[in-house]
């Protein structure tokens, strides 16, 4: 079987043309990275090494207080808050946003098709029916969609480091405000334990009065400390319906229907916290982590702007064919 032949100048100019594309698809107009230098203590001016637990790597650090009811306020929070849920939208939103960026690096192909059904004039039935199918394929030669997609990418993994972000956030307000709640409840308790027995005492002082022993002062100053210890209780009790309304929106539950029961501060286990250097505390933070990725998101778009401004070139092919 014979094949049909190029000439050899024709099959030299396709192969240099071949070898001019590979090499033009290897360039990238991207910039390189370069992490900005930042200054950062070796270590705490005042640490002292100790042993104890991660808490800063430590996905759960709050479980280390051993506290069943702020465990399961975190869950809960995590679950239902809308902050979190909010991040978790714009993380869905930048992964569609990768995948479509990612889709203009492969072909794109398409294809249709049609049948007819007509009656004729003799009484007869004529069918026809065609199909077409297209292809086509933008040679990424400036590396402007590699660029693209690269900087999609990135975005999406800000958007991640976002949303641990807002996690960690609404964690630390939950367990600020679980331990403020807490601390309210203990004062409360030790005021109207005082106050009790400010009043136990006033009774013995009006005795003490009334039979002559002591004077009218000292019965109109432990009068005054009645008075005093009892006009701490209610802002002490404002403070703590609010703060726990507050806890209430953090995980989403309806405010004036939630209380903290059932734990007291003597019951929570203070976690050793081992001694971190400041660079490495700095690499944990998502905020941070998010900022460099967009950082680099940035540096890629720099790279994608740079090759819009040079020619494109697409590949095309189409096929269509008709039967009756």
């Amino acid at each position: 079987m014979n094949f049909p032949t190029l000439p050899k100048g024709r099959v030299g100019r396709i192969a240099g043309l071949a070898a001019a594309t590979m090499m033009l698809a290897a360039c990238t107009m991207t910039p390189d990275y370069e992490r900005p230098a930042v200054a950062a203590l070796a270590t705490y001016a005042s640490a002292q090494q100790q042993d104890g637990m991660d808490v800063a790597a430590e996905t759960q650090w709050w479980t280390a207080f051993g506290d069943p009811e702020l465990t399961l306020l975190m869950q809960a929070a995590l679950a239902r808050n809308l902050d979190i849920e909010q991040a978790l939208a714009r993380v869905e939103q930048a992964r569609g946003a990768a995948r479509a960026a990612g889709a203009s690096l492969l072909p794109q192909v398409d294809g249709s098709g049609s049948a007819t059904r007509s009656d004729t004039r003799g009484g007869s039935t004529r069918e026809s029916a065609s199909f077409g199918l297209s292809a086509s394929y933008a040679l990424d030669i400036w590396g402007r969609y590699r660029s693209e997609a690269n900087a999609a990418t990135l975005t999406l993994e800000a958007r991640q480091y976002d949303k641990e972000s807002a996690a960690l956030i609404v964690q630390s307000e939950v367990a600020t405000t679980y331990f403020t709640i807490l601390t309210l409840k203990d004062r409360i308790t030790i005021a109207e334990d005082s106050l009790k027995a400010a009043r136990d005492t006033l009774g013995i002082v009006e005795a003490r009065y009334r039979a002559g022993t002591i004077s009218g002062l000292d019965l109109a100053q432990q009068r005054n400390t009645v008075a005093t210890i009892d006009a701490t209780l209610p802002p002490l009790r404002a403070d703590l319906a609010a703060n726990e309304n507050a806890l209430a929106i953090l995980v989403a539950t309806t405010p004036g229907r939630f209380s903290v029961e059932g734990t007291t501060l003597d019951t929570v286990t203070l976690p050793a916290v081992a001694a971190a250097q400041p660079s490495a505390l700095l690499e944990r933070r998502p905020d941070i982590k998010s900022a460099e990725a967009s950082l680099k998101a940035a540096n890629a778009d720099i790279g994608a702007a740079r090759a819009a401004f040079f020619p494109s070139l697409d590949l095309s092919a189409s096929l269509t064919r008709s039967f009756a």
